[in-house]
């Protein structure tokens, strides 16, 4: 079973002054709901463009005409005629082996000289020797000490001083003339121009008589006119009825579904109705919300 919660108050005192979300003025021992107005509207007609306005343009193809046209065919040019240089012969000397100088060495010249060279110089020592007529039985005792002197030493070499150094002499070849024959222009090389005309064609072509143009068709907009509900007054829970007190006592109403279901029982619908309907019928301007868990 499933409880079910009505949104009902008793009040058993007056109550002067109203409380926020309390009704104003209750009487001792009554009942009262509180009720939800529902809102309010009011049908109106707007009219809606379901398909704009739109252009459809048609092309008018362009029309053409014969004329006739000279045009040209070959470029006007030149003819250019070649006339080559003249030539006559011509005798031109020249030196055909330039003058020489010719070149003599005469080689240097020696004396025949010798040179002496000291090859050991003059040396000298003091040395000790034995007194002949010593009459002590020490040779120590009588020995003499003299200077000796060793002469220098000498070699000749030969040698060859330059005499007169190296030279050259110099003598002269007289150079060798010749001549050779030579082409020289006697008149320059020209060139003859020629005017060459210009070639002229008549063609036929078409041209365009009247160009191409678009026409433009306007269709018009297409609307449909749509019927609609406009809230004009907001409902919501705002005010306060009195009921059968016998309404609020527990277990007044036996909500049973079926199980695992929001399906209610038939009987349950049978006492909704009985208990509940006649309170609808008496007050048709509230509604009742059933709440359960």
């Amino acid at each position: 079973m499933k409880a079910i919660l009505l949104m009902i108050f008793v009040f058993a005192t007056t109550i002067a002054v109203a409380q926020d979300g309390l009704p104003a003025n209750p009487n001792p021992g009554k009942c009262y709901v509180k009720c939800v107005t529902h809102d309010e509207f009011k049908t109106e007609t707007e009219t809606v463009e379901i398909q704009a306005a739109y252009k459809v343009l048609k092309v008018i193809p362009a029309t053409f005409k014969w004329v006739e046209e000279k045009v040209l065919v070959k470029e006007a040019s030149k003819k250019m005629i070649y006339h080559p240089a003249e030539y006559k012969w011509e005798e031109v000397a020249y030196v055909k082996k330039e003058e020489e100088k010719v070149l003599s060495v005469v080689p240097a010249t020696f004396n025949k000289e010798s040179k002496t060279i000291e090859i050991f110089p003059k040396t000298g020592a003091w040395k000790y020797t034995a007194y002949a007529d010593c009459a002590s039985p020490n040779p120590e005792d009588c020995q003499t000490l003299c200077y000796i002197e060793k002469p220098a030493q000498y070699t000749d070499v030969p040698t060859s001083p330059l005499a007169a150094d190296a030279s050259t002499t110099e003598d002269l070849k007289p150079k060798k003339d010749a001549s050779y024959k030579k082409q020289v222009i006697a008149k320059e090389a020209w060139v003859e121009e020629i005017e060459i005309p210009a070639v002229y064609s008549t063609i036929k072509r078409q041209v365009i008589d009247v160009p191409a143009k678009t026409v433009e068709e306007i269709v018009p907009a297409k609307t449909k006119t749509v019927s609609k509900e406009v809230l004009t007054k907001k409902g919501g829970i705002n005010t306060w009825e009195e009921i059968d007190c016998g309404l609020v006592k527990p277990n007044t109403l036996n909500i049973l579904w079926d199980l695992n279901s929001a399906n209610l029982r038939g009987a349950t619908r049978k006492e909704i109705d009985n208990v509940l309907l006649s309170l609808l019928n008496e007050k048709p301007n509230i509604s009742i919300e059933l709440t359960s868990h």
